[in-house]
């Protein structure tokens, strides 16, 4: 599975700086199974301190709760890209946040605090926000956010705290793409 492939890598490569992995269609019995990132699926590239780019596209949106981020950002102080993208066909087969929530600012921050040269980072988060104003910068080297986020309800009209926020926090020269699942599939 993909956990024992990044556990292979992590342990024959510990010195690696740039890692791409594209999806893999995995068939059984005649039906393809989906994969997305987690934090298990993170978890055993932990050792790779060196890593400066992680680029993984998975079948499915990645689903990484905010209370991981600290924890696996801790040991990739030089991380400058962070892509965790999805096949169009599959974006929309993404389960919910099973392991715990994933607002928006704390995951930001955490990529704030432990990877302070982030230049480009792609990956899904919830719409929320945890914190109330004011809020503090974020990632100053950024120049590129893309965020994917849940298909949009009509009892969560967070669209102008999102934008407002994003606005406040992303540095000037930062590009901004959104885009939610129900675009992708």
């Amino acid at each position: 599975d993909v956990e024992d492939l990044f556990k292979a890598i992590a342990t024959r490569w510990p010195g690696l700086e740039t890692l791409g992995i594209g999806t893999v269609c995995i068939f059984n019995d005649y039906e393809s199974e989906t994969w997305h990132v987690t934090r298990a699926t993170l978890d055993p590239l932990r050792p790779l301190a060196k890593l400066k780019n992680l680029e993984i596209i998975a079948d499915c949106c990645s689903s990484v709760p905010a209370a991981s981020w600290s924890d696996l950002l801790r040991g990739w102080p030089d991380l400058q890209t962070l892509l965790l993208d999805s096949t169009v066909e599959n974006a929309s087969l993404t389960p919910a946040f099973p392991d715990g929530p994933a607002p928006l600012d704390l995951v930001l921050n955490a990529f704030t605090t432990h990877c302070p040269q982030m230049k480009a980072l792609s990956l899904r988060v919830e719409p929320v926000l945890a914190t109330n104003r004011p809020w503090a910068p974020i990632c100053p080297n950024l120049d590129a956010l893309e965020i994917a986020l849940p298909d949009p309800t009509d009892d969560n009209p967070f669209e102008n705290v999102i934008a407002e926020y994003l606005k406040a926090v992303l540095p000037p020269k930062c590009g901004l793409h959104i885009f939610y699942e129900l675009d992708l599939g």
